[in-house]
């Protein structure tokens, strides 16, 4: 079975990335509003790492609110990039990685976790796969 990863925020990207050297799945993505702390997810190549906000933003600082607009502000973005990483090894389990603590990750974890889990989702006869939401 393939197993990609994203984390989102930077304990949900520290999360996937120890997840993903235990299976050595080099399928790994990262979701932050914050690039300084995206910029320190050493095993995740450049083209699966989404800045959201491309720089304006230093993180959502504990404001899940915030977190959560963001969502409807980047909704394609984070679809391209959940595509990119589930077809960059034809995926057969998707692992969204977040914390808990109130920032970028408890805001947008469940969202990105339950929005990949939908129908609206899969277009174009994609057959996505299963997704799990792993919350620190």
């Amino acid at each position: 079975m393939n197993v990609s990863l994203v984390g989102i925020g930077q304990g949900g990207t520290s999360l996937a990335d120890a997840i993903a050297t235990r299976f050595k799945s080099e399928a790994i993505g990262a979701i932050n509003l914050s690039k300084k702390d995206l910029d320190v997810a050493v095993n995740i190549k450049d083209n699966f790492r989404l800045n959201l906000g491309n720089g304006s933003h230093d993180g959502a600082g504990k404001d899940r609110t915030f977190s959560k607009q963001s969502f409807m502000d980047y909704k394609d973005d984070i679809t391209a990039l959940l595509w990119s990483v589930i077809n960059s090894q034809k995926s057969d389990i998707l692992l969204i990685c977040f914390s808990t603590s109130g920032g970028t990750g408890s805001g947008l974890g469940p969202m990105i976790t339950a929005y990949a889990s939908s129908a609206e989702f899969v277009k174009n006869g994609k057959q996505p796969p299963l997704v799990f939401g792993v919350a620190a």
